[in-house]
């Protein structure tokens, strides 16, 4: 994959059902001027953090992004861990996009309405999704590239042809007159802001296939800050555009891009836009559909974190066990039939990889980076860091409890598979220390991984040694 690609990729994975959805919740919660206040906010603090994931991709290398890097920093456990929340995130985006795919298309089908029949369906699109990446990347890029085409194409044509139905009375009144005081208007754009995070939750998937892409140190940094700026001012002018038509409806309409086109052109329009927001709904849930897998794979393959089988590969080098494992779980998430719900999940479970992640930059700060790659560097480290930490910590505030107790039990699933696997504890690649000259497994920028070797007994550094002093010869090549 080149720049080109790795952007669309991003872009298709983030902009989905919310983009086209939740302009109805923000507007209800916020008002126009806050809920686009509370839409920047979410992208300036997506950005933080994006810009904390590109200087990692810079240092660790690997396909596993935010696992990985955690793993590189805090070792194994915690590595593990946030594999596990990525996964379960990956997994909860799958079944959310899917389920607003039934709700979009649930006014015109009768037959949605009924729960178990919903289910069904919907379990019968992700079936379709893995039966799309059995056979490989290669089709996976190809219905990528085209979902991407066609999900642009529709918010373009949203945002210009509605740009000439504006009215400037619909954007009255700015604060909604329920907001008296500037505490209460901080308390909607707070409330608004849990919400949008969604919108951008996303991205992170993009570095899971860093080892996919050509010149990852290079491509993956820029690739990520371009596809947020993009995303934020999408999503900005499709909020705008959609309340500069319906006004004060913007509240009522459960598809409110599709219904803004209806009041400006007529039902073709509507129809039209319907159509464009199940392309855009499934171009994510089939992007996720691609990366979840792959993670899934790493984590066995990689460092077996995971049982080998999860890790076994088909013909056309697609990771079979991992889709079919995938596919069966995402199934079963979407027996709740809630799409704010699973969207809720998705935004605490990418919070709880976020702050780890974050602390690894201020933990890894002295590891190279590769050449031309993206590097903070001095205060802007720090301020980024802490900026994007709090960004990210102030998301739990918006989760309700069965969410975090969801994710409760994510954590001590996490646990139990972990202590049951007697390897993982006594694998001595705990920690990853540059500053010492000792090969690790985990690959990064600078090719010396090392392990920290303050914790391990005399028998394995006298191992380690004697591995490392073994003539180049008999291994052929030591790069």
């Amino acid at each position: 994959m080149g720049l080109l690609a790795i952007i669309l990729l991003g872009i298709n994975g983030i902009i989905g059902s919310g983009a086209f959805l939740l302009p109805q919740q923000i507007y209800h919660d916020a008002g126009f001027a806050l809920g686009l206040a509370a839409l920047l906010a979410a992208g300036i603090a997506t950005l933080f953090i994006v810009f904390c994931y590109a200087d990692l991709a810079g240092k660790v290398t690997g396909n596993g992004g935010a696992w990985l890097y955690c793993y590189t920093a805090w070792g194994r456990f915690t590595g593990f861990q946030v594999g596990i929340f990525v996964w379960f995130a990956g997994l909860a985006t799958i079944s959310t996009e899917v389920a607003a795919l039934i709700r979009i298309f649930r006014d015109s089908v009768p037959a949605l309405k009924n729960h178990w029949v919903a289910v069904g369906i919907g379990a019968a699109v992700i079936v379709l999704l893995g039966a799309i990446n059995w056979f490989g990347p290669k089709l996976s890029q190809l219905v990528n590239s085209i979902s991407s085409a066609t999900k642009i194409a529709t918010a373009a044509f949203f945002v210009i042809a509605g740009a000439f139905a504006l009215k400037m009375a619909n954007f009255k009144p700015l604060v909604p007159d329920t907001i008296k005081d500037f505490g209460e208007g901080m308390g909607a754009v707070g409330t608004a802001y849990g919400i949008t995070f969604y919108l951008f939750a996303g991205f992170s998937f993009l570095t899971i296939a860093g080892n996919k892409m050509r010149n990852p140190q290079k491509n993956l940094s820029k690739a990520l800050v371009i596809v947020i700026v993009l995303v934020t001012v999408v999503y900005l002018l499709i909020q705008t555009v959609t309340v500069g038509i319906l006004g004060s409806d913007t509240a009522k309409s459960a598809t409110p891009v599709a219904t803004a086109m209806q009041h400006a052109l007529g039902e073709w329009a509507y129809y039209l836009v319907i159509a464009g927001t199940a392309v855009a709904v499934f171009g994510v849930a089939f992007a996720c559909s691609f990366e979840v897998p792959v993670l899934a794979a790493s984590l066995a393959n990689e460092h077996k974190l995971l049982p080998a089988y999860m890790g076994k590969t088909n013909k056309h080098g697609a990771p079979s066990v991992a889709i079919i494992v995938t596919a069966v779980l995402a199934c079963g998430m979407l027996t709740t039939g809630s799409y704010v719900f699973l969207a809720s999940c998705v935004v605490c479970a990418s919070a709880v990889q976020y702050v780890p992640t974050i602390l690894a930059v201020l933990k890894l700060k002295n590891m190279p980076s590769g050449d031309g790659a993206f590097q903070l560097k001095g205060a802007a480290r720090w301020i980024l860091s802490l900026l994007a930490l709090a960004a990210s910590s102030y998301l739990f505030f918006s989760l309700t409890w069965k969410v975090l107790v969801i994710a409760a039990g994510v954590f001590v699933i996490g646990v139990i598979i972990y202590g049951l696997d007697s390897k993982r504890r006594s694998d001595p690649t705990q920690k990853v220390d540059p500053g010492v000259e000792l090969h690790d497994p985990v690959a990064t920028r600078a090719g010396s991984a090392v392990i920290d070797r303050s914790a391990f007994p005399d028998r394995v550094l006298a191992a380690s040694a004697a591995k490392a002093a073994a003539p180049a010869s008999k291994t052929g090549t030591s790069s």
